[in-house]
């Protein structure tokens, strides 16, 4: 029978904390893409969500070349970039390039932590992480509501969010429990030496100190793509279109709707204000 693992609960809150963080500012992006870029708005989505597609295509490539940590800090280094860039940029492709800071943040992030997962209660911490990545949507739709209700210019809400990169760091740094290999824990320096061989030691060694592996455990070391080469990791993604197909139709209807029906309601359609303003009317 696996060993308890110390405060399940709160690997399950900092999972749900760090879900909503990652994709807070890219929905604060979205909500805010008639303040960032009012005569293109569909622009503001597409850069939002290419870079981040880009870098969940490309991760599996390279991902295991970079530490946990390092991939951390640039992307709060990156959600630092967007705020400031968007907030004080002058001309629209300026302010993209921001837009597109945050897209690659939220795609690192997601593919990180998602792949981090498996060195926790998997299924516990995959299940928070989802809900709080989908509470990111209220959240994010709600904090600029709120800034528009108290009439203030976007520049402000931008700035004030620059507690989410501080609180991204502080979570993963002081909140997130030991990871787990096998029955053994790990210290985080040890789980963000990822590069090949580095690993295939850890596997190693983990090895010979557990005389047995009870297949009801999930075993972190046993990474299935480990040993997998470039070619093989393509056809292996290639396998996964039952998931990745339906996915796609899902997101670009939603954002065929929110770029082409949401921005253009509004009575009468030539008024910009209308437009933004439609939904508080409705409600």
């Amino acid at each position: 029978m696996c060993s308890k693992r110390a405060k399940p609960y709160r690997n399950f809150v900092v999972f749900w904390i760090l879900g909503l963080l990652n994709n807070f500012l890219w929905v604060v992006m979205n909500a805010g893409a008639g303040s960032i870029n009012e005569a293109g708005i569909a622009l503001v989505y597409l850069v939002n969500v290419v870079p981040s597609l880009t870098m969940k295509l490309t991760g599996p490539y390279w991902f295991h070349y970079v530490s946990y940590r390092c991939r951390m800090h640039v992307m709060a280094f990156l959600m630092v970039c967007c705020l400031c860039i968007v907030a004080w940029g002058r001309g629209n492709h300026i302010k993209l390039l921001g837009v597109a800071c945050c897209s690659v943040a939220a795609g690192m992030g997601e593919a990180s932590i998602l792949a981090m997962t498996s060195f926790y209660d998997a299924q516990s911490c995959l299940a928070a992480w989802s809900s709080g990545t989908g509470f990111a949507g209220i959240a994010g739709y709600l904090w600029s509501l709120t800034f528009d209700a108290i009439d203030t210019c976007f520049q402000v809400q931008l700035m004030v969010a620059l507690w989410i990169p501080a609180a991204w760091l502080l979570t993963f740094y002081g909140l997130l429990g030991i990871p787990w290999i096998d029955k053994e824990r790990v210290t985080l320096d040890q789980l963000e030496e990822s590069e090949a061989e580095e690993l295939s030691h850890v596997e190693s060694e983990t090895s010979v100190n557990m005389s047995e592996t009870s297949s009801s455990c999930h075993s972190a070391s046993e990474v299935a793509t480990g040993r997998l080469t470039s070619k093989e990791r393509f056809f292996f993604i290639l396998s996964l279109w039952p998931y990745t197909v339906p996915l796609l139709f899902v997101y670009v209807s939603e954002y065929a709707i929110q770029s082409g029906l949401w921005a253009a309601m509004g009575f009468p359609v030539t008024d910009p204000i209308s437009r933004r303003n439609w939904h508080l009317d409705a409600c």
